[in-house]
């Protein structure tokens, strides 16, 4: 501009280019700038289009600047950064003496988080301090405060360069929620041309009845906020925007959703459908690969500040499911009571002729006739009911060592209703729980009875009841359909000895052999000597029943067992002792050693088979011994005894199941036998249910 006559040369060059312009009052010229405007923006676009065509045809092309500086941001080639004069004016300033200027001083530093790693952990203590303060209050600067000032002066220093997404970015969201520290974060990265650029920082704290919450439910609601915070962006993608979270439960649920099927958490299901209205998927990540993310959930200051855009940004999506409440949560404080808005129940109530006339009875301090026997209830209403100051009828609660409480009466017209919402919401609880919680806000006539009647009605609630608890039935296996075809085998150890033991099921009749030790071969030999006499070499296979002892186990499938039609059976089915007969046998056994030694000394294989053959003598329950009803011949003369073996079968059967009942009754003291199903498969079953006078209820 230092030659002579350039100014003259440029006036006269811009009015033949823009002069019709200037006239119409589109552009103006002041100095060597052009301003152009409108009435409105659309007439500011036209306008300003109007101007560059006509530039245009002149051959004047305008050169735009690489980088703008708007509202103290740097804006350059798709990337924005704090302005060197706002960060400058922040580090160089002193220490404010006001709460006002504190508060300036952490306003316009938050203003710069989108850009500052940690910058709400920085500005923490300085925005504690704050809280609780009037504006016109001094501020006690400590040497603890005065460092945290310090610090957030030098982390302006750290100040990053973002990158602001295009349509054809891919956007990657990487979420976390941290519930111990109770904070949400969420870091936003795009993919342009092969590199990874940060594009933007979000952060939220949690409120207090949200520390309860289960962890899939705090990431599940970190990554539906931090979806509605950079829809923006998402919406104007041309790419699907991937969503990265280290809650495996939250990426099962999302992928349940897409197959058209619901987590079993509401506020699951509910903070991800924010996601299907998105073109986001998303996707599991380990929690190492997230660390700036993780790091900014973990650190989030407490926000009191009630106009926060991102708390109640929050708590909007929080609050947009049906919350699981339960009774723990309103007796300790951490929730509202649902339905106890005053104002709505003051118009309940005068809706109710009762409560109404109760009303006028308190402001007139008069009390209805005696006489009058159709007023019952409000009798009832005006031993108990006060008026506040807003008119509400009331009842004080005075409990010990608590301030007195006020509870909203309740007409019954309205009663079985809120009680059926009170069970949904806080999610079925006994009538116990709803007592306690109900009763310290409402009031109501006949409250407890009404109670049970709503918890008893719903099927949820009636199938957790406890059963009553029965005698166990006792059952007995199908009998042997012979004598000689079932064994019990058991080992019996006393004074260093080990005794083999072999009785019979049906006749109980009884074998015994020294043996050294429980090795398998040691008791394949020993089980092929007992039962040498017992059975025939060709004969049908019997059963032997052990234990399920090393030693037997591996006799399961032995061929030399096979070979003389012996099979080995480990355990008994329905009795929890697995070899119940061998026990017994091994019980009679040692009490008959006792008589025949009461020293207790040890037996030889001569004394072992006196104590065998006495104990196989002795008179059984059915009124013969176990030697006469194996050898069907009397013990005394040798004579034959008419013993029919099937006979025996039943005998001891019917036996086992008169014993059933007294079995039972002593195992179970005090409790009665289970009623009997008289219904089989094919029945028709009619299901009478109570008529119900309230229509609510049907």
């Amino acid at each position: 501009m230092g030659m002579p006559g350039s100014e003259t040369i440029l006036e006269e060059l811009t009015c033949r280019v823009l002069g019709d312009l200037v006239q119409e009052g589109v552009v103006a010229k002041l100095a060597d700038d052009l301003y152009c405007g409108g009435s409105t923006p659309e007439d500011l676009l036209n306008n300003f289009t109007r101007t560059l065509q006509a530039l245009q045809r002149n051959g004047l092309n305008l050169s735009a600047p690489r980088e703008a500086t708007i509202l103290g941001w740097i804006w350059r080639e798709g990337t924005l950064r704090a302005s060197p004069h706002r960060i400058a004016a922040l580090a160089n300033c002193q220490p404010p003496s006001t709460v006002t200027g504190l508060r300036s001083f952490i306003g316009a530093f938050k203003v710069l988080g989108r850009v500052l790693k940690g910058c709400s952990q920085i500005i923490s203590p300085l925005d504690d301090d704050t809280s609780g303060k009037d504006s016109k209050d001094k501020i006690q600067w400590t040497d603890d405060l005065h460092s945290h000032f310090k610090k957030a002066q030098k982390s302006l220093s750290s100040n990053q360069t973002i990158t602001l997404p295009q349509a054809t970015d891919q956007l990657w969201i990487v979420t976390d929620g941290a519930l111990r520290s109770g904070g949400l974060g969420a870091t936003l990265y795009i993919n342009r041309n092969d590199k990874l650029c940060l594009s933007g920082f979000f952060s939220a704290k949690l409120r207090a009845n949200q520390l309860t919450w289960l962890p899939c439910e705090v990431e599940a609601l970190s990554i539906s906020a931090a979806v509605k915070h950079f829809s923006p962006y998402i919406v104007q993608s041309s790419l699907n925007a991937c969503v990265l979270t280290d809650s495996k439960p939250c990426v099962q649920a999302f992928e349940k959703m897409c197959r058209g099927e619901f987590s079993a958490s509401p506020r699951v299901s509910t903070f991800l459908s924010t996601v299907s209205r998105f073109q986001v998927s998303l996707r599991h990540v380990s929690g190492a690969a997230i660390l700036p993310t993780d790091f900014s959930s973990r650190n989030v200051p407490a926000c009191d500040n009630p106009s926060c855009q991102i708390c109640s940004f929050v708590n909007t999506i929080a609050q947009s499911v049906v919350q699981r409440v339960t009774t723990e949560d309103i007796a300790e404080g951490r929730a509202k009571m649902p339905f106890a808005t005053r104002t709505s129940w003051l118009a309940i109530q005068q809706d109710c002729p009762d409560l109404r006339r109760t009303h006028a009875h308190l402001l007139q301090g008069t009390r209805p006739s005696k006489k009058l026997t159709n007023v019952r209830d409000v009798k009832r209403y005006l031993q108990h009911a006060v008026i506040p100051k807003d008119g509400l009828l009331v009842v004080k609660n005075n409990v010990p060592f608590h301030p007195s409480q006020e509870c909203i009466i309740v007409p019954r017209s309205v009663l079985e209703g809120l009680l059926t919402s009170l069970h949904i919401s806080l999610d079925h609880p006994s009538s116990n729980q709803l007592k306690k919680v109900v009763n310290r806000f409402f009031f109501a006539l006949d409250m407890d009875k009404a109670i049970n009647n709503t918890t008893d009605k719903w099927h949820q609630c009636t199938a957790l009841k406890s059963t009553p608890k029965f005698q166990p039935e006792h059952t007995s296996s199908q009998p042997p359909d012979r004598v000689g075809y079932l064994f019990a085998v058991d080992v019996l150890k006393r004074e260093r000895q080990l005794i083999l033991v072999l009785r019979e099921y049906i006749t109980s009749y009884t074998r015994t052999l020294l043996i050294e030790n429980e090795r398998h071969e040691t008791l394949r030999e020993g089980l092929l000597i007992l039962c040498s006499e017992l059975l025939p070499l060709d004969g049908p296979f019997a059963v032997i029943r052990t234990d399920p002892a090393p030693g037997f186990t591996a006799l399961i499938n032995d061929k030399l067992l096979a070979k003389y039609r012996i099979s080995i059976e480990v355990g008994r089915v329905k009795n929890i002792n697995k070899n119940p007969v061998a026990e017994r046998a091994i019980q009679e056994l040692e009490a008959e050693i006792l008589r025949h030694d009461p020293l207790c000394r040890t037996v030889t294989p001569l004394s072992l088979c006196l104590i065998t053959s006495r104990l196989n003598t002795r008179i059984r329950s059915r009124g013969i011994s176990a030697k006469e009803m194996w050898t069907h011949r009397d013990q005394f003369s040798h004579e034959q005894i008419p013993v029919d073996d099937y006979e025996l079968i039943s005998q001891q059967h019917d036996i086992k199941l008169d014993n059933h009942p007294h079995s039972q009754a002593s195992k179970q003291p005090g409790k009665s036998s289970a009623p009997g199903c008289h219904s089989k498969v094919g029945d028709l079953q009619v299901q009478w249910l109570p008529a119900s006078t309230n229509s609510l209820s049907c």
